[in-house]
């Protein structure tokens, strides 16, 4: 789970997933045999995945693409796939979350 630093605090400990979210990711995950464990940090989505996969010496990063009507803030900031993809040397999976298909606009494209 990522969470943004916000400048106007000074709240810098990231909040996590609820127990209750936990419970669900872990059964899901147990169901594939899936070992799961959760990493909570604050700031930049793409250099703290880098790291923890860094540290982990991950084989690959996975992630969701982002949902139509999608924060505002990612817009600008960019897709954290595509700043993966062209900034550290590990392969990135990006699973489609909600697809639109062909026909449809973009979510960026309603902003």
């Amino acid at each position: 789970m990522m969470e943004p630093i916000d400048p106007d605090t000074a709240d810098t400990t990231p909040r996590g997933l609820s127990d209750g979210d936990e419970t669900t990711v872990r059964a899901a995950a147990s169901t594939y045999g899936v070992d799961v464990s959760f990493v909570p940090r604050i700031g930049d989505a793409s250099r703290a995945l880098s790291q923890v996969a860094e540290d982990r010496d991950a084989v690959m990063l996975v992630v969701g693409t982002r949902t139509a009507g999608g924060r505002i803030a990612e817009f600008f900031t960019g897709s954290v796939a595509a700043r993966l993809a062209h900034q550290q040397h590990r392969p990135v999976l990006v699973v489609p979350v909600d697809p639109v298909g062909f026909d449809a606009s973009l979510p960026w494209d309603t902003l």
